[in-house]
């Protein structure tokens, strides 16, 4: 069964407001941006921008803009609670998140798509479900068993899950998606071609060259251009 994709541009505020708000009062503890080191520049420091990102690390117009969006989103709460989920249980991914978001919103900046600071959102969390995944499996540096591939798997429906239960649904399908793949070989649907939107693919190629490009503590990173 294909899933059905949502559409942007219809939103249900008065729902999703109320789902943020009970997330706040049952969840939320008080956090200081100092401990969770949400710092923009401080985070982008440590992912060698300079080497990996180009002529786009040199563009101070786009990555101001990134800048200005990244802050924008943290003025809710939900979001710095998500992000401390993040970092809390993984900090590579927590990283790998940054760098989705920054690169995935410069691509789409680049084509003109609609509705960036939504896009970009997604590309933020598209990997939040790996937050309940444990940090050892996620980290093993040997192969995967076929069952522990399985679990690591799970994490689309975990994310979905989690953007859903806070009144992120508007953004839900990037955690579920992102590993749907154009010649329908990916997860966990199946999809191919045009039933897979134009930004879940744009968030195929980031993701695929963050995670090649970014050390893991079971592998080096490659160089950009090796990359490509």
């Amino acid at each position: 069964e294909k899933k059905e994709i949502p559409n942007l541009s219809i939103k249900n505020q008065s729902k999703k407001y109320i789902k943020e708000r009970e997330y706040i009062q049952t969840i939320l503890q008080p956090l200081e941006q100092v401990e969770l080191n949400l710092n923009y520049l401080e985070i982008l420091s440590n992912l060698n921008i300079e080497t990996r990102y180009g002529r786009a690390s040199q563009n101070e117009e786009s990555l101001s803009l990134v800048f200005d969006i990244y802050n924008q989103h943290l003025k809710n709460p939900v979001v710095n609670q998500l992000l401390l989920q993040l970092k809390n249980n993984d900090s590579y991914t927590f990283l790998h998140s940054i760098d989705v978001f920054t690169l995935g919103t410069l691509f789409a900046r680049h084509l003109r798509l609609p509705l960036l600071e939504v896009i970009s959102l997604g590309y933020l969390f598209h990997d939040i479900g790996k937050s309940k995944i444990p940090h050892k499996l996620l980290n093993k540096p040997g192969k995967l068993t076929r069952i522990e591939y399985d679990v690591i798997k799970n994490h689309t429906f975990e994310g979905e899950n989690i953007l859903n239960d806070v009144g992120f649904e508007h953004i839900s399908y990037f955690a579920g998606l992102h590993h749907e793949r154009h010649d329908g070989s990916g997860y966990p649907n199946g999809l191919r071609g045009h039933e897979i939107p134009i930004e879940i693919e744009i968030l195929h190629i980031i993701d695929t060259f963050s995670a090649i490009t970014l050390e893991r503590v079971y592998k080096l990173d490659k160089h950009s251009t090796d990359a490509m």
